[in-house]
């Protein structure tokens, strides 16, 4: 099995793990927000545009862990991840660092839901929509780890 087959596979089971069960607590949420009509006389029409939006969120999901699977030294070729004249230890901060950056929405959603600002089905609303991105973003740090423990290893990476 070709590397880049080895990396593809563990992408792919990441992505429709991440899938999978998004799209089972987002049923679960349209079905608690149906059954409840917790959003008044608007809940038709905002589990309408919710469906939507899963449609096409999820859709290019798996589009992608397809593509991925069937065309894996195509679609994810292993990345440069710095010009020539950046070391190896600027690369390493970067992989710490990304997932720090992208923190701020959830804890902005848990203070606000702390504070009263907003009630529980707006912050699970919110998290939600948080939850595929951050399965992306965890499929390719585990990804580009590889990449980049095995261009160290053999000496690639400079």
């Amino acid at each position: 099995m070709a590397a880049s087959d080895a990396r593809a596979r563990r992408f792919v089971r990441i992505l429709v793990a991440v899938g999978v069960s998004g799209l089972s607590v987002e049923l679960a949420f349209v079905a608690f927000v149906l059954r409840t009509g917790a959003w008044g006389t608007t809940t038709s029409d905002r589990l309408l545009s919710e469906i939507a939006l899963d449609a096409v969120l999820y859709g290019s999901l798996f589009g992608l862990a397809i593509f991925a699977r069937l065309a894996p030294s195509i679609g994810f070729p292993p990345p440069r991840f710095y010009p020539d004249w950046w070391s190896h230890r600027m690369s390493a901060k970067l992989f710490r660092i990304l997932p720090a950056l992208l923190a701020p929405p959830v804890i902005l959603q848990a203070t606000f839901l702390a504070l009263g600002l907003s009630t529980i089905l707006e912050t699970a609303w919110g998290l939600l929509h948080w939850y595929p991105i951050y399965g992306i973003l965890i499929a390719s740090l585990v990804d580009a780890q590889t990449v980049f423990q095995w261009r160290t290893v053999s000496g690639q990476g400079t």
